[in-house]
C-alpha cells in the first residue's frame, strides 16, 4: 500500500468525528484523492497565499503538508502554532471568531481596507472575493436603474427602506454617483447590528451622502413605524410624511418574517453596468 493511501486510511476513521470540519465544501476535499489535493496546491490562490512575505516557512509547511495529507488541525502536531499566528496576524478571524455574522469582513472585501497578514490578503484578493464585489457592483446598477425610472414617474420625493441593511454600502455607493437619486430619493437604512449601523454612519459622512438614516431597528417593528400594511419591491405603497414609500430588501427573507411584518419584499440582483458619473 502507498504512503498516500495509507495516510488516507488513516484519516477515514475520523470523517464523521470531532475532528472533522463542519463546512461540506472543505470536507469534500478530504475525500479527494491525494494527487487532486496537490493540484489544489498549485492554484494561483494557493501560490499567492504560501508566497506571501509574511508567512513564516513553519506555518506554510504545516498547512501544506497538513493539507495534503489530508489531516485537520487536531490530528497535526504543533497545529496550535498555526492558529496562535492567524490569530494574532489578521484582523479577519479575530472578527469572525467573536461573531461569525460580522459585517466587517465584507466592508474589508469591498474597500481593502484594514487587512493585516497573509490570510487576509489571501481572502479579499481571492475569487470569491471578487465575486463579491461584482454583486455589489450589479445591485448598485439594479437601484440606479429602478430609482431612476421611478423619480421620473413620480412628482414626490421617494423614501426606500434598505432592510438588513448591514453599512448600506450599496445604497449611499448609488446616491453618491447619482446626483439625481440623491436629491429625490430619502434611504432608511435598517439593521439590528450597531456597529454596522455606525459604519454605514461613517460610510455616509466620508462619501458626502446626507439622503440617508440609519436606524439600529428590528425589522418586525418597521409596519408601527411607517404605518403600512402592504408594500412590494420597487411599485407604489402610500405615503408616508410626505413621501411616496417603497420597500426593498438586499437579502431574501424567509417567510416568517414576511408574514410577521406584513409586508412583500423582493431582493435586489441581476446584472447592470455601474454609473461612472452624477447625473446632471
Amino acid at each position: 500500500m502507498s504512503l498516500a493511501n495509507q495516510l488516507d486510511k488513516e484519516v477515514l476513521p475520523y470523517l464523521n468525528g470531532d475532528y472533522f470540519p463542519a463546512c461540506e465544501n472543505l470536507k469534500a476535499l478530504y475525500f479527494q484523492d491525494r494527487a487532486v489535493r496537490s493540484c489544489h496546491l498549485e492554484s494561483f490562490a494557493a501560490r499567492r497565499f504560501f508566497g506571501d512575505r509574511d508567512l513564516p516557512t513553519d506555518v506554510g509547511h504545516l498547512i501544506r503538508n497538513g493539507f495534503l495529507q489530508g489531516f485537520t488541525s487536531r490530528m497535526i502536531t504543533g497545529s496550535e502554532r498555526v492558529s496562535e499566528y492567524f490569530s494574532r496576524e489578521s484582523r479577519i478571524i479575530p472578527e469572525l471568531s467573536a461573531n461569525p455574522g460580522t459585517y466587517s469582513m465584507l466592508e474589508r472585501v469591498y474597500s481593502l481596507e484594514g487587512v493585516e497578514g497573509p490570510f487576509d490578503r489571501a481572502l479579499v484578493f481571492s475569487r470569491s472575493a471578487q465575486a463579491v464585489r461584482n454583486r455589489l457592483n450589479a445591485t448598485i446598477g439594479f437601484l440606479a436603474r429602478n430609482l431612476k425610472s421611478m423619480i421620473r414617474g413620480s412628482e414626490e420625493r421617494l423614501l426606500v427602506i434598505n432592510l438588513g441593511a448591514g453599512t448600506a454600502r450599496d445604497t449611499t455607493e448609488v446616491s453618491r454617483i447619482s446626483g439625481l437619486i440623491e436629491r429625490n430619493v430619502k434611504f432608511d437604512n435598517v439593521d439590528l447590528d450597531p456597529g454596522a449601523v455606525e459604519e454605514g454612519r461613517r460610510i455616509a459622512r466620508k462619501a458626502g451622502v446626507a439622503n440617508a438614516e440609519f436606524l439600529e431597528a428590528n425589522m418586525f417593528g418597521l409596519r408601527t413605524r411607517y404605518r403600512m400594511s402592504r408594500c412590494d419591491r420597487m411599485k407604489r405603497t402610500g405615503s408616508s410624511a410626505g413621501s411616496e414609500v417603497f420597500m426593498i430588501a438586499l437579502k431574501r427573507p424567509s417567510k416568517a418574517v414576511l408574514r410577521s411584518c406584513r409586508v412583500i419584499l423582493g431582493v435586489s440582483g441581476g446584472a447592470g453596468r455601474r454609473a461612472s458619473q452624477k447625473d446632471r
